[in-house]
């Protein structure tokens, strides 16, 4: 596969899962990662749909609205296309939230994920949620808040 589809059918792919877990669609999320390995810090916790729609429901703080108030900012992509059918992908990530006082960033880090080509679309294989550069108040976010670093 050629190096700018493959960046195209990625890149979306990253984008994607953002605006569905910004939307608060957690079910949509596990059916993106539905077959892929979830990993923290690069142990394997598990895979398989169920467990990544409980992950995050048992995680992410839902408010009125229906979503968790956030965006997630997706960067700096780095590619390396293996052959055509696989690829590691390291992405950098923002989570800003709105609250009472304005938005703020709540979280920084990056994602570790491997992707296969499966009926001739980009997948998740894998992702490593474990690389985590900055926490801040995670109150508003997270069911069991990080203290601030």
């Amino acid at each position: 596969m050629p190096r700018v589809p493959a960046f195209s059918g990625i890149t979306s792919l990253l984008h994607d899962y953002a605006r569905r877990l910004d939307a608060g669609d957690f079910g949509g999320v596990a059916d993106l990662l539905a077959r892929a390995e979830i990993l923290v810090s690069g142990t394997e916790i598990g895979s398989g749909r169920g467990l990544v729609e409980e992950f995050l429901r048992s995680a992410v703080i839902i408010h009125a609205d229906g979503t968790p108030r956030t965006r997630h900012v997706i960067a700096q992509p780095a590619i390396d296309v293996a052959d055509s059918s696989r690829a590691t992908v390291r992405s950098q990530y923002t989570v800003l939230q709105a609250s009472p006082v304005g938005a703020h960033v709540v979280m920084v880090g990056h994602h570790h994920d491997v992707m296969t080509v499966e009926n001739g679309a980009w997948r998740f294989a894998s992702r490593d949620y474990g690389h985590i550069t900055y926490v801040g108040d995670t109150s508003r976010h997270l069911r069991a808040p990080q203290k601030p670093q």
